[in-house]
């Protein structure tokens, strides 16, 4: 059986491991230039930035708080954290942050917190996987 911590890691190797191409516009030439990059590496942040992000996000600022959820779960592979800032991002409303809470609370089998913040994201918007739309009867 395979666990849910033995296919994140997986994930999170691919995803480290697999390039991505991005293009963009030259800004002096007006032709696309391709970059390689790793898609781990688009979550890395510098010590410097973290603090910041860490100081913005302590006081309200949702997006900082997202960022550093997404670097714990990519990049560092801290839980805690991964799960403190994943909190911060939806108790400030973040709708992205708040359907990854429901989602990872529904995995954990905590139905009314999963309810709790399934419906917050949907009244902000997000677009809820299958699983959540049943939990709190929309279609």
């Amino acid at each position: 059986m395979i666990t849910m911590e033995i296919l994140k890691n997986f994930l999170i190797l691919f995803l480290l491991s697999t390039p991505l191409i991005s293009c963009k516009q030259h800004p002096e030439r007006n032709e696309k230039m391709t970059d390689f990059i790793s898609t781990g590496s688009t979550y890395w942040i510098p010590d410097e930035e973290i603090q910041i992000l860490e100081k913005n996000a302590t006081n309200g600022d949702k997006n900082s708080a997202f960022k550093l959820y997404q670097y714990h779960m990519f990049v560092s592979l801290d839980q805690d954290l991964e799960f403190k800032w994943l909190e911060i991002a939806a108790k400030n409303g973040h709708p992205i942050a708040q359907s990854n809470l429901a989602d990872l609370f529904f995995t954990q089998g905590n139905k009314e917190k999963a309810i709790f913040w399934a419906k917050k994201a949907h009244r902000n918007g997000t677009k809820l996987p299958e699983e959540l739309k049943i939990l709190i009867n929309i279609n």
